[in-house]
């Protein structure tokens, strides 16, 4: 017998009319009502969707993995008031800070053939969801060197950058996976537009040096001198 067939009414029709009003098709459980069933439907999809965005963070996770190896720098670069910076303009800022930093370690014709600082850069919005500020890994031959120039450049670039925090990687894993914590709330979180992977720059890296580089790199070390050492 099932759980909730009706046993106490003599009256076969009362009795199906009952069932057929109140309990399931076939009598284990009460009908469920119109908002029963919309939140099961609300929990089927939200359990689909939260299965689906793991995968993608996997299949992220995956490729940082790959895209991440041989970077020995992690950056965080800031603005004076990220809460009052827009979008558009940080964007801006930081195509135009990756192309000069490009441009400070190879020559134009280089860049003109895509020869730059292997990168991955991500933009994060902080528990505010409006503090615009980004993270970046990148892989340098001198990693004090390349601190120095990156911190200068972010200094000069625009009135309106804040503070640079840069240091070397210990566990590109752990570094990583902070870059991308803000995967599931920010939609472009992973800044592909300044991202670079090609590692061809730093398998020919002493194809690079010269003189004209030199003292584009001194040049920054100027700034970053006057900045910091004194």
């Amino acid at each position: 017998m099932n759980r909730y067939a009706v046993t106490h009414i003599d009256c076969e029709e009362t009795k199906a009319l009952y069932e057929n009003t109140y309990l399931s098709k076939d009598k284990s459980e009460f009908r469920k009502t119109e908002l029963e069933l919309l939140k099961a439907e609300l929990g089927r999809q939200i359990k689909q969707q939260k299965t689906q965005t793991n995968k993608a963070l996997q299949n992220l996770n995956e490729k940082l993995e790959d895209w991440t190896l041989g970077h020995n720098i992690f950056g965080t670069l800031k603005f004076a008031d990220g809460n009052q910076t827009h979008p558009l303009k940080a964007d801006k800022v930081i195509k135009r800070f990756w192309n000069t930093l490009d441009r400070t370690w190879y020559s134009a014709s280089a860049v003109k053939k895509n020869i730059r600082v292997p990168r991955v850069c991500f933009k994060h919005l902080g528990e505010t969801r409006q503090n615009i500020h980004y993270h970046f890994t990148a892989q340098a031959n001198d990693t004090k060197t390349f601190m120095e120039v990156a911190q200068a450049i972010w200094l000069e670039i625009d009135r309106h950058t804040g503070k640079v925090d840069l240091q070397i990687i210990n566990n590109r894993q752990n570094v990583y996976h902070y870059m991308n914590k803000e995967f599931l709330q920010t939609k472009d979180t992973l800044q592909e537009i300044t991202t670079h992977l090609d590692r061809q720059s730093v398998n020919d890296a002493a194809r690079y040096k010269n003189i004209s580089q030199l003292r584009r790199i001194l040049k920054k070390q100027d700034t970053f001198n006057l900045a910091f050492n004194t």
